[in-house]
């Protein structure tokens, strides 16, 4: 065959067989990642904090903290410099393990995530990465599918030794693709859903007047169990809001003209071949392209994960204050969001306690996203949080 024609004749929506599932388990804890840029291309997007990622970071997620955004504002808090939202990892590392099984389409499911010390600015990262489960699953909203988890370990490399800052979790979903345009691979299509101008306003009204704890510590002692977190709404999702995350997450897996050309050769599975015009295209670009999107058997253009699991954050970053720090996160995609929908981030305090080994003060959080119109859910998790204590 033509070496320059190859990647066009790639089987796009391969069936998952059993040899494909076995050397996807063959490579469980084998190092995935290297600190090799070649190796590493598709995973990452950021090498290190600065005050420019932070800031467009939090932007692509429409977070105007100034304790991401300021640095002059972030010297004055307990951590005298810039912090970074949790979620900033998503641009360090995907923290989605899935390799082989080709052509077969991957949604990602969740993270969970172990903080040891919070993101700061100057941060240089080295990432060390293993699959970790390779199970094949029946049943639910996408039929036949293989599930891959895998660990993400985020050092700071920065001082004489390697510091681990974040160990993450990661469940990837491999989705067969449809043999034909339009058939799908998820069985949760909705009606597009339309806004009337009073709802767009009380939306608006309610984003305007959003607070957030900032520079006031917020005690432990003043927490109780029940106490409610002011919610955040995100949407009605848009295609900008899209290319904001993308600005602000970066865009590993797509590939500019010749680079893009170059990606296909080391990976020619990873692609959709558009029906209406006939050239390929990524197949990640069913978040902005519906043509894409009915492509790979999702109804419509839809948000990206790593975009939900950060605003499912939101609500606990603006309530907890500046001298508080996250140390645990699980955060779990249950439902499909497709653009035009509003999600609402709740968020609930069900426990508080004192770490006998520690003595970190910590309450743990109830998250719950769901869709605005119907209320139906689409995302859960928790929050740990270590905040500070009027005793000292």
């Amino acid at each position: 065959m033509d070496e320059s024609t190859d990647t066009l004749e790639e089987d796009l929506a391969p069936e998952i067989t059993d040899e494909m599932i076995e050397e996807a388990r063959d490579l469980i804890g084998t190092e995935m990642r290297t600190n090799e840029e070649e190796l590493r291309r598709r995973c990452f997007w950021n090498t290190e904090l600065n005050l420019d990622n932070i800031r467009q970071f939090a932007w692509g997620y429409g977070d105007d903290n100034p304790l991401y955004t300021d640095r002059e504002y972030a010297k004055g808090t307990k951590w005298g410099g810039l912090k970074a939202p949790p979620g900033f990892l998503f641009s360090v590392d995907r923290i989605a393990i899935g390799p082989k099984l080709p052509g077969v389409q991957g949604i990602y499911g969740g993270t969970r995530w172990e903080f040891e010390r919070p993101l700061l600015e100057g941060d240089q990262f080295k990432v060390r990465a293993v699959p970790t489960k390779v199970e094949k699953k029946e049943g639910g909203r996408a039929g036949e599918f293989v599930l891959q988890e895998g660990k993400v370990e985020f050092f700071d490399k920065s001082g004489k030794e390697d510091e681990l800052i974040c160990t993450a979790w990661g469940t990837v979903l491999r989705i067969p693709r449809p043999k034909s345009h339009g058939e799908s691979s998820v069985s949760q299509d909705r009606e597009s859903v339309y806004w009337t101008k009073d709802e767009l306003k009380s939306i608006e009204n309610e984003l305007l007047n959003e607070t957030r704890r900032g520079a006031e510590p917020r005690f432990w002692e003043n927490v109780s169990v029940g106490d409610e977190l002011e919610r955040r709404v995100k949407g009605p999702l848009g295609i900008t809001d899209v290319i904001c995350w993308y600005a602000g997450c970066g865009t590993p897996l797509y590939h500019a003209h010749e680079l893009g050309v170059k990606e296909r050769k080391r990976h020619p599975a990873d692609a959709y071949r558009r029906e209406d015009l006939g050239f390929i295209e990524h197949p990640a670009m069913g978040h902005i392209d519906p043509e894409v999107s009915a492509g790979i058997g999702v109804p419509r253009a839809y948000d990206v994960a790593g975009q939900r699991i950060t605003w499912m954050h939101h609500p606990v970053t603006d309530w907890m204050g500046d001298d508080a720090m996250i140390t645990e996160l699980d955060t779990k995609i249950s439902g499909m969001n497709y653009i035009g929908e509003a999600t609402v981030c709740t968020g609930k305090v069900t426990d508080k306690y004192i770490n006998e080994d520690t003595q970190e003060h910590l309450v743990e959080i109830d998250l719950q996203q769901t869709h605005m119109k119907d209320g139906e859910q689409i995302g859960e998790g928790s929050a740990t949080v270590q905040l500070p204590t009027s005793s000292k």
